[in-house]
């Protein structure tokens, strides 16, 4: 992915925390993947349930319900009722923030 100020993002995918716990803790690629996908489907389905998940450390999910509401197909000029919904948030922890804007102020020091 490229950042218009020319450099780029690497994306990492599930599949390299898969391989990270993995050679991290000495497990099976397949024991880090049912790690992940527990702790994924635990989050999931506490903010399913209307809980809220705070990860000391590193943040909280919500769940945020959002209304129903009408919108307009601007390619058909067709009135469109949107159901009511929850949408899922997550808020960085302080520490979090902290931590990716020393990483930002690093990247953008002048050599």
């Amino acid at each position: 992915m490229h950042i218009p100020d020319g450099s780029q993002i690497m994306i990492r995918s599930q599949d390299h925390l898969v391989s990270h716990l993995s050679t991290q803790f000495g497990l099976s690629e397949d024991q880090a993947a049912k790690t992940i996908q527990g702790m994924l489907d635990w989050i999931m389905n506490a903010l399913k349930e209307g809980d809220e998940v705070r990860l000391l450390g590193f943040g909280s999910f919500w769940s945020q319900p959002l209304d129903a509401k009408e919108q307009v197909d601007t390619q058909t000029g067709r009135t469109l009722m949107l159901q009511a919904r929850n949408n899922p948030m997550f808020k960085g922890s302080k520490e979090f923030r902290q931590m990716l804007n020393e990483k930002t102020q690093e990247i953008a020091k002048p050599m």
